[in-house]
């Protein structure tokens, strides 16, 4: 009997550790898991927050480069405003130039042609009154006319 007791306290003192140790081994690896997994989900909520961030930002670019177009669309309504002032005020004065003119030309014409008539009529006139050739004569008309009509 004292053998069997013998044994029986050698299996225990060796097997009884290793159930032991298995157990530990097994809260040991539960607990580690259990942690890994609450440090994963940690990790997890970190990453949703900085894509929660990076949405916000990316939104804030959005929100930027419609300001950017908007401002882009009134500029260049401004520029094709002030074209438009530009062409119209260059149209208004070249207009205005050709009306200021031709009342200029048409009397400059008008008055070359009574002239014209005046010199034909001093001459026709010198023809006859040799006082009046020798006045056209010294202002040097008379020569000029017949040298022009000749």
């Amino acid at each position: 009997m004292i053998k069997k007791m013998i044994g029986g306290v050698i299996c225990f003192l060796i097997f009884t550790p290793q159930v032991y140790s298995e157990e530990v081994y097994k809260i040991g690896i539960e607990e580690r898991l259990i942690r890994l997994e609450e440090g994963q989900k940690t990790l997890n909520q970190r990453l949703d927050d900085i894509n929660q961030r990076f949405n916000d930002m990316n939104q804030r670019f959005d929100d930027m480069n419609q300001r950017l177009n908007d401002m882009m669309g009134i500029m260049l309504s401004g520029f094709g405003v002030l074209l438009a002032g530009m062409f119209s005020l260059t149209g208004f004065v070249i207009w205005d130039r050709r009306t200021a003119i031709a009342p200029v030309a048409k009397k400059t014409r008008k008055l070359e042609e009574e002239e014209e008539l005046i010199v034909k009529a001093l001459l026709e006139y010198a023809n006859v009154e040799p006082k009046m050739q020798k006045v056209l004569t010294r202002l040097g008309l008379y020569k000029r006319e017949l040298l022009i009509s000749t």
